[in-house]
């Protein structure tokens, strides 16, 4: 019918093409998403200075123990920098969320949880008692 080749409900060839090649991306992609997601959680919850981590997919978030000795968010941001890292947080006791790109390679992930492990150890080295 007129008009229904370029509806958003329309449910032409072109449309279909594109739904079905929007499907196989993430089809593909999210195995990768999964799996990258699960090794960085596996990776914080290795490392010292962390109590709790938490996400989905490669949505993923940690709490550093430092917080509970007053050190906050945005020195620990100012740590990973030192280590080569750009951080944003959104809160200043908060968990810090890792907004990570999808298409993030084994090597560029490695930088990264190298950092945060360097960053955590030089706030950890602050703390009352470690000298």
């Amino acid at each position: 019918t007129p008009g229904t080749h370029f509806s958003t409900f329309g449910g032409g060839p072109m449309m279909c093409a594109a739904a079905l090649r929007v499907l196989n991306w993430v089809d593909t992609h999210l195995v990768h998403m999964r799996a990258t997601g699960e090794r960085i959680r596996e990776a914080l919850r290795g490392m010292s200075g962390i109590y709790d981590v938490s996400g989905v997919g490669m949505a993923t978030a940690f709490t550093p123990n430092f917080f509970r000795f007053g050190f906050d968010a945005y020195q620990f941001t100012e740590r990973c920098l030192d280590n080569g890292l750009l951080l944003a947080v959104h809160r200043r006791y908060g968990p810090i969320r890792l907004p990570l790109p999808f298409n993030l390679t084994d090597a560029e992930l490695n930088v990264t949880l190298r950092a945060i492990d360097s960053s955590l150890e030089s706030m950890m080295a602050r703390l009352p008692g470690n000298g």
